[in-house]
């Protein structure tokens, strides 16, 4: 019956996110209750038998307790004292609890806090209110952590939880809708007051503070220490990005974090040593059952580290498994592996039935299921049993043989996942876990746990210990830095969810144990096949213009995907306040999420800070063909200095925008003044017009359908593009166009002139939520409404597609969503 619950619960959440991430929630609610009323009525007209009810009402109990669940998770409502209610421009007063550790990010870190009240001055008069909910705290990355328990004073303004809202950042939504984050907060150092220094000294942040102390004064080497500190107490801030980098390539990240392998080494270590010790004890011998001292000493020990580590995902499913296998001898019975597996998934999804989407928890209990596959064949071929009857040695050897086939289990499971969630395949993982798998369960982590019970009863012993964990760890980032700088260490591959679980199931299939297996092999294989050629296919047969409106803050980021399959970025986003980088935050992410390695051809519209600034980090990330640009010599800019400087250094040209043909598709620069006559970057443009009047302005023509991208045009360059290329006024009529708003929907913007002239059927407005500007502005929404065209709005749906066929067909969606 529990997997029967299981497996009615997990499709309860998968209906439940379905239901909750939409637009129709109530509908969708209506109808999943009306399918369970009618198979309980089913049920009792067939008069099926006692049994199969049962089951089918214990997975139908499952399916509705987690739906109704999930769609609460998605849909929170906390009423009028909900922070996200009082989001806005303005600057208020607000008091915040620090309630979780920070979280850094490239620049910044991040914590989470309750907000307690707020104060807002209106029309002289101070209005309080309470509020509930978390926040996300951002602070620069330079400054000292606030400590969990502290209250503050600042003074900011309360922002939407989540901006960038792009496929690439659904990770993040996810994570905040689980924390339950309702708005964010960024805060600089003036803006706050420390209301009180001492905080709450619990035991679990003594000994998580002692022990730190004690991993800095041991282990002096800032890599090293990263390392260590991750084992110990599951802490990732001390890994630089370099680190990262570089066990992902190897495979070997899996070993930066406290999983199920750990946990359970650690746990089993504990449970050994104990029963041991007791056995020695004569007395206690004989009074009481060791096994079941030494597993309630095991489950303790389970309990503190998970704690510790801030309990993760892959800690808290080891725990729970832990606890459940360690429970057999507590009570005489012997433990069974796949029902304490079910077992810690379902406390886990009824805890936070969103949990199931989190690439941690899926990779955690994919990497279990591959172990246990894997170590019922090394059982069956009798390898272990012949080697423990060969002494120690032999028992030694049997051991590391198990960690081995169980990181290889392991790795065959979760690959395919790992490749759908991020991106990069490890090839030199499987050979590389021979080394790293050993050194880091047979040394390095024995010493680090170790060296940190020893540390908390005598510290020069601790110290003593943790200073040959930091050796190990030396060892291994050194490693993992060689392997990661050989060329095809890794292969940057992204499959889709069909393509990941039809690999996993062909994993699977061939790590377990089969009574026909070739039969259930070749079956996986044929799935697989469709699986993975599906996609291209279907593109093959149906070619279409693909254009991907960003959500970049308050900025203009476009991304085109061509028939033939090139690919187009026009602008990326960004700003003036250093630490900021919407490149590196929203565009980069969506980029790699959707297997763009490669860009032809990236427009720079106009050197300002919100269109060109994210643009480095692109031109860093992924190979780029060309650069467009098109700025006057004679009109010094900084960002233009910029952008040349970036292209020179990475070797990349830049170039005039000109026509260019693809088959039945045209990408027809029309504006500035010269675009398109052969001039260079630095010629083409006016001297005369202003910094937005020179934007470039682009027409893709693909048959019937076709796009305009206007950059920052204003009511004088608009009036002149529609006077110079008056000539495209019939065919505009005749295709159906998609515009891209100009200037983020300014009241200079958008002329009539310009609206007659191009005629669209569709507008796409790219701009900040609450924007510091109030685009776009209620005259240009007007002029559109009054025009008829419908209207995209990326500051309240986030990124949007739109698809072109050359009938003239023209789809759009928008394409975030916090499942993934």
């Amino acid at each position: 019956m529990l997997f029967v619950f299981l497996f009615g619960y997990v499709v309860g959440i998968a209906l439940g996110a379905c239901a909750g991430s939409g637009e129709h929630g109530t509908a969708s609610t209506l109808w999943v209750t009306l399918w369970a009323g009618a198979a309980l009525v089913l049920l009792w007209v067939l008069r099926i038998r006692r049994p199969v009810a049962v089951v089918v009402l214990v997975g139908l109990a499952g399916a509705g307790v987690a739906f109704l669940k999930t769609e609460r998770a998605l849909r929170p409502n906390l009423g009028e004292c909900d922070a996200a209610q009082h989001v806005s421009r303005d600057l208020v007063l607000m008091d915040l609890e620090v309630t979780h550790r920070p979280r850094h990010v490239p620049g910044a870190q991040v914590q989470l806090s309750r907000v307690l009240g707020l104060e807002q001055r209106r029309q002289g008069r101070v209005q309080r209110r309470r509020l509930c909910g978390q926040v996300a705290l951002w602070r620069s990355g330079s400054v000292s952590p606030l400590a969990v328990g502290q209250t503050v004073r600042v003074r900011a303004r309360l922002r939407p939880a989540l901006s960038g809202r792009n496929p690439g950042r659904e990770g993040v939504a996810l994570r905040q809708r689980i924390d339950g984050v309702r708005a964010r907060i960024y805060l600089e150092e003036s803006q706050m007051v420390l209301r009180e220094r001492l905080v709450d000294r619990s035991w679990l942040t003594k000994t998580a503070t002692r022990l730190r102390h004690l991993v800095k004064r041991a282990v002096p080497l800032s890599r090293a220490q990263g390392i260590v500190m991750a084992l110990v107490l599951g802490e990732r801030t001390g890994i630089d990005d370099l680190q990262r980098t570089a066990f992902a390539r190897t495979g070997l990240s899996h070993l930066l974090a406290v999983s199920g392998l750990h946990l359970a080494l650690v746990a089993l270590g504990v449970y050994a040593v104990i029963r041991r010790t007791l056995l020695w004890v004569g007395f206690l011998a004989e009074r009481y059952d060791t096994r079941r001292l030494a597993a309630l000493a095991a489950v303790a020990m389970a309990l503190a580290y998970t704690l510790l580590a801030g309990a993760p995902p892959s800690a808290m499913r080891a725990c729970v498994m832990s606890c459940v296998l360690l429970g057999g001898p507590l009570l005489g019975r012997r433990g069974d592996l796949w029902r304490s597996l079910a077992l810690a998934a379902l406390l886990l999804l009824v805890l936070s039935p969103l949990a199931l989407f989190r690439p941690a928890f899926q990779l955690s209990f994919a990497a279990v299921i591959g172990i246990g596959f894997s170590s019922r064949r090394l059982q069956l071929l009798g390898v272990i049993g012949r080697l423990r009857q060969a002494g120690m040695v032999g028992r030694l050897g049997a051991f590391v043989l198990t960690l081995l086939t169980a990181s290889w289990g392991a790795t065959l499971a979760t690959w395919p996942l790992a490749s759908h969630h991020f991106g990069l395949v490890s090839l030199a993982g499987l050979a590389l876990n021979l080394v790293a798998v050993p050194l880091v369960m047979l040394l390095l982590l024995p010493l680090a746990v170790g060296g940190a019970l020893a540390g908390l009863l005598y510290p020069p012993v601790g110290e003593l210990l943790l200073s040959g964990a930091g050796a190990a760890a030396w060892w291994l980032d050194a490693l993992a830095q060689t392997v990661s700088d050989i060329p095809g260490a890794a292969l940057e591959l992204r499959l889709s969810w069909c393509g990941a679980l039809a690999l996993c199931a062909l994993g699977l299939s061939c790590l377990a144990p089969l009574r026909r297996p070739w039969r259930w092999r070749g079956a996986a294989v044929l799935v697989t096949i469709i699986a993975l050629g599906a996609g291209p296919a279907w593109r093959l047969i149906s070619p279409r213009l693909e254009v991907v409106f960003l959500d970049v803050g308050q900025g203009d980021s476009t991304f085109m995907r061509l028939p033939d399959g090139m690919t187009f970025l026009v602008d990326a986003g960004g700003s003036e306040h250093e630490g900021y980088d919407p490149g590196a935050l929203y565009v980069l992410p969506y980029l790699r999420s959707r297997g763009v390695r490669r860009l032809d051809v990236v427009v720079a519209s106009h050197p300002h800070a919100d269109h060109v600034g994210g643009l480095e980090a692109v031109l860093e990330g992924v190979e780029v063909g060309e650069i467009w640009s098109c700025w006057p010599a004679g009109r010094p800019a900084r960002w233009q200095r910029r952008l040349e400087a970036w292209a020179q250094k990475r070797g990349i040209p830049l170039r005039s925008p000109r026509l260019l043909k693809r088959g039945s598709l045209i990408v027809r620069p029309l504006w500035p003044p010269g675009v398109g006559e052969g001039t260079s970057p630095t010629t083409c443009g006016a001297e005369a017009l202003d910094t937005n009047d020179n934007s470039i302005v682009l027409r893709v023509e693909y048959g019937q359908a076709a796009v305009l991208l206007t950059g920052d045009l204003e009511a004088l360059a608009e009036e002149e593009l529609v006077a110079s290329r008056a000539p495209f006024r019939a065919k505009s009529n005749r295709r159906q166009l998609v515009l891209k708003v100009p200037h983020h929907g300014s009241a200079g913007s958008s002329t009539r002139a310009l609206l007659r002239w191009a005629r669209p059927k569709l507008a796409a407005i790219s701009c900040g939520r609450d924007n510091r500007f109030g685009f776009p502005r209620a005259a240009t929404l007007r002029r559109y409404e009054e025009e008829g065209t419908p209207l995209l709005r990326v500051d309240r749906a986030g990124a949007w597609r739109v698809k072109l066929w050359p009938t003239g067909e023209v789809v759009y969606e928008p394409i975030f969503s916090v499942i993934p």
